[in-house]
């Protein structure tokens, strides 16, 4: 298992590259919807830098996971995967629910669901990629010192 500053610098790298990704996508589909538009690197690159900055709020609240947590065999990759796909979404319920219980004039959700589709779109990425980037095998493996096998 790598050590704390690894693990912290490879969530980073996993939720820079899940948000770029998501943003890059989300950019391409909204062109690709309208037949009048053109692909404009002046409003892919500003929306996908938008979409990172906003990701890095969820990576911030992962961060006590990622130096916590030091164990992913057997069924807890499973659990961590999960948590860590739970939690671009729940940073989004929790602000909404800030926001409906101090604002006075909350009229309630717009029903639009693209930003948790983009969330969990982002944190999914990001899990994934982190999960592999921890779990990926290390250097050479050395032979077994097994004395049958020596030749001589």
């Amino acid at each position: 298992m790598p050590v704390w500053w690894k693990r912290l610098g490879f969530s980073f790298l996993s939720v820079i590259l899940g948000g770029g990704l998501v943003g890059v996508i989300t950019s391409l589909v909204s062109t690709l919807d309208d037949p009048r538009a053109k692909l404009d690197p002046g409003e892919l690159i500003p929306f996908t830098c938008i979409v990172v900055i906003f990701s890095l709020t969820g990576w911030l609240a992962a961060i006590p996971f990622v130096l916590l947590v030091r164990d992913y065999s057997g069924w807890r990759v499973w659990l961590w995967g999960a948590a860590g796909i739970s939690v671009g979404p729940g940073v989004l319920l929790a602000i909404g629910l800030y926001v409906s219980l101090t604002d006075p004039n909350f009229a309630g959700w717009s029903g639009e669901s693209g930003f948790f589709v983009m969330s969990t779109a982002v944190s999914t990425l990001s899990t994934f990629s982190y999960l592999l980037l921890v779990l990926r095998p290390r250097g050479r493996r050395r032979a077994t010192a097994d004395p049958s096998l020596r030749s001589g």
